[in-house]
């Protein structure tokens, strides 16, 4: 989705004040992507998934984080479990958690209600328009009309009140 093609004819992508042409790693850096399939480490537990994320980005302050993400998401009391113990539903917020434990200014979700009961769609849904709220970017496909007005990518910029969304044109 992000990778580097020939250089644009017009117009540009700026994610946290870095174009993705000319300084491609820093723009990256400030981006979160969760795909459809929450794929984690069989053994780590959700609080160490957390902790090898922020380390990768460079959190100084991870362990603090993981607290916060965890009653966030909804996984508080659940740090020492390992994915074999969790739902699909738990994996995907952990996911989510592992994307956000860094502050990204964009998150890219593949498909984020996929699989979820509606108790998880709700959690996810408020975390995704949370974090629009505080100034993250966002965007989705979804095959739901309901979950995006009609749309199949929905884009969520910061801190707007609306969704824009774009559809694919169909094949004739």
């Amino acid at each position: 989705m992000y990778r580097r093609h020939p250089s644009p004819t017009s117009g540009s992508v700026v994610i946290g004040g870095h174009d993705i042409v000319s300084d491609p790693l820093a723009s990256k850096r400030r981006i979160a992507f969760v795909g459809d399939e929450p794929h984690l480490f069989d053994h780590l537990t959700v609080a160490e998934h957390l902790r090898l994320s922020g380390r990768i980005y460079g959190v100084a302050d991870v362990d603090a984080r993981i607290g916060t993400w965890l009653k966030e998401l909804e996984l508080a009391g659940r740090d020492t479990a390992l994915p074999g113990e969790l739902s699909r539903g738990m994996k995907q917020k952990v996911a989510l958690a592992c994307a956000l434990i860094h502050d990204p200014q964009a998150l890219a979700l593949d498909e984020p209600l996929t699989g979820l009961d509606p108790l998880g769609i709700h959690c996810m849904k408020q975390t995704i328009v949370a974090n629009a709220g505080r100034g993250v970017s966002g965007s989705y496909p979804t095959p739901s009309a309901r979950a995006c007005h009609g749309g199949s990518l929905c884009l969520l910029p910061p801190a707007c009140p609306r969704t824009w969304r774009y559809q694919h044109p169909r094949p004739s």
